[in-house]
């Protein structure tokens, strides 16, 4: 999508009636942008949308993606499906419920790589509000058409530090954030290791990605309890081998458990996967280290190494990710990426410092404290970044961290 044609319509999608009606127009002409354009549900509707037990309409099947959006000060779900058509897969129309009619905008198979960072509202005559999906300013690429269904299709892993639901945030709070953090997953991610998630949002998490598979629990003795380091994968791409916890401690099966100074229970969350196309193999660690003790990051770092590189040969490519708390030059850091045979995805394929710990801050200079690394299976980092991913309501930030997305092939 050209810069300008972005330009057009994210001021047509933020201006008043007759813009609002120009965009719908140019959406429709130009339907290979990628965008749509929609009325907002009555209330009524709204409120049923907003039903976990709502499901799209009788004849839309196929559907691939939900977006909860924060709009006037609610949330509003929206089903993403391929209208029925008569020439055939591949050739339908994008439906989105809730009031708004059919609209050309993509191909059947591109629905799933489909953007879906932001919605942004202008005022109708009628009192509708129209909402444009789209990318307006954020930098979200969304995966090549039809990318689950071959073998060949690139690999995006993301690790992203949500920050837990902490009421007392204000403005940063939970559901300011919620919208941007799924959408962001959705647009980006085939895998994501996500940290600090509280059982709430893990439950919210999953209604909002229903094109995703998880595993994860809460890091005290109850697996409800504490913050959960979970693993999201596309359900279409990968079916799960097997899944773990495991507390960073002398006695790392014991739940709740924790030593060398931790200051809190500290987990790593694992995951096997096998491509359905292919069959390849994949293992995730999904970690969080301790935020005060040096000691324990590093002890924990290589207790989590050690696992890892147990599965050489036996589960493909092994990537150790999460949220390390310290920077690139610490110890536990030196633990698990500096060690022989690991690779370092940012390092390799990054630009710049890649700062992700922003503390709500709005400036930098940020500190890199979030890792992807990895190792064997034929797996090589082909881009790595850290998008400054910002909060469609209030224009906050996402979270107090940015995530780290790694775009991997197969060799």
């Amino acid at each position: 999508m050209r810069s300008r044609n972005l330009r057009r319509v994210c001021a047509a999608g933020k201006s008043g009636s007759a813009k609002a009606r120009a965009a719908v127009a140019c959406l429709k002409r130009r339907p290979s942008y990628g965008w749509m354009a929609i009325p907002a549900p009555a209330a009524s509707e709204k409120r049923r949308m907003a039903s976990p037990r709502y499901s799209p309409p009788p004849g839309l099947v196929d559907c691939r993606s939900t977006l909860h959006a924060n709009a006037g000060g609610d949330f509003r779900t929206y089903f993403i499906c391929p209208a029925p058509s008569e020439k055939g897969p591949g050739t339908g129309k994008i439906h989105v419920t809730g009031g708004g009619r059919p609209c050309a905008v993509r191909r059947r198979e591109e629905v799933s790589g489909m953007n879906l960072g932001r919605m942004i509202g202008a005022g109708g005559a009628t009192g509708l509000r129209w909402l444009v999906l789209g990318l307006c300013g954020a930098s979200l690429q969304g995966a090549a058409p039809g990318a689950a269904d071959r073998a060949d299709a690139a690999l995006r892993v993301m690790t992203f530090n949500i920050r837990y639901a902490e009421p007392r945030d204000g403005d940063n709070r939970w559901e300011k954030r919620r919208a941007a953090v799924a959408a962001l997953i959705a647009a980006e991610a085939d895998v994501a290791g996500l940290q600090e998630v509280l059982a709430g949002q893990m439950a919210e998490l999953r209604r909002d990605l229903p094109d995703f598979e998880s595993v994860g629990r809460g890091r005290e003795f109850e697996p409800g309890d504490g913050e959960a380091c979970p693993v999201f994968y596309r359900r279409a791409r990968f079916e799960r081998v097997a899944a773990g916890t495991f507390w960073l401690s002398e006695k790392p099966e014991e739940p709740g458990s924790r030593d060398w100074g931790n200051t809190l229970p500290r987990i790593c969350t694992w995951v096997e996967l096998r491509e359905r196309v292919g069959g390849r193999r994949l293992k995730i660690f999904n970690l969080h280290l301790d935020n005060a003790s040096a000691e324990a990051r590093r002890r924990g770092a290589g207790l989590v190494r050690r696992r890892a590189e147990a599965e050489d040969g036996v589960a493909g490519a092994v990537i150790l990710l999460g949220d390390f708390n310290e920077g690139p030059e610490g110890p536990a850091v030196a633990e698990a990426g500096g060690a022989a045979g690991w690779r370092d995805a940012w390092r390799e394929r990054g630009a710049g410092e890649g700062g992700t710990f922003n503390g709500w801050r709005r400036e930098g200079p940020f500190v890199r404290i979030d890792y992807i690394f990895y190792r064997g299976g034929g797996l090589e980092a082909r881009s790595a970044r850290v998008p400054l991913a910002r909060a469609a309501a209030g224009g906050g930030w996402a979270s107090d961290h940015f995530p780290v997305i790694a775009s991997f092939a197969w060799r």
